[in-house]
């Protein structure tokens, strides 16, 4: 087995074992005039481009979020009585971040939401976060949702060693 494929394949069982899946890629094609490698965005802007959003009727807002990875301390907690299937949940925060032009979402996942488990959305633009924070609340809202979302700013999932490799 070659190198390639049992880092996949740890990378997979680790995701399993702690009850996350990876990210799935959004309708997002790599440009070489951008930069981009194919395997996801390059990390744009800085934490200070933050702006959050107000709560809404059925969600809260938060930047103080407890199960963080890195700078992931943003998310929106459902106020909702429903709880949705995440997969049906993530297919419509997709859909709503792309509807509202928000090109920095490049996955949606399962795994560590906020303060609790949930949803991960992977977003690639600081200056994007409270865009996102608020089309992920109204898609809460609407759906009145009872589910915990986390987002994670980064780049894409591979390191430049595969990113020169790629060609």
């Amino acid at each position: 087995m070659g190198f390639e494929m049992r880092c996949t394949a740890l990378c997979l069982l680790l995701a399993s074992a702690c009850g996350s899946s990876p990210p799935r890629a959004t309708e997002h094609a790599p440009s070489a005039a951008s930069g981009e490698a194919s395997c996801g965005p390059r990390l744009v802007g800085s934490p200070s481009q933050v702006t959050l959003p107000p709560d809404g009727r059925g969600y809260v807002v938060s930047d103080q979020c407890t199960l963080t990875i890195g700078e992931a301390r943003y998310g929106v907690s459902g106020r909702g009585s429903a709880r949705p299937g995440l997969g049906v949940l993530s297919e419509a925060i997709e859909r709503a971040c792309r509807d509202a032009g928000i090109q920095s979402v490049f996955g949606v996942g399962t795994g560590i939401g906020c303060n609790a488990s949930g949803l991960r959305v992977y977003v690639s633009d600081w200056a994007e976060v409270g865009r996102v924070l608020e089309v992920v609340g109204g898609v809460l809202e609407r759906m009145d949702a009872n589910v915990d979302v986390g987002l994670l700013v980064t780049g894409g999932w591979c390191t430049e060693e595969l990113r020169g490799a790629e060609g």
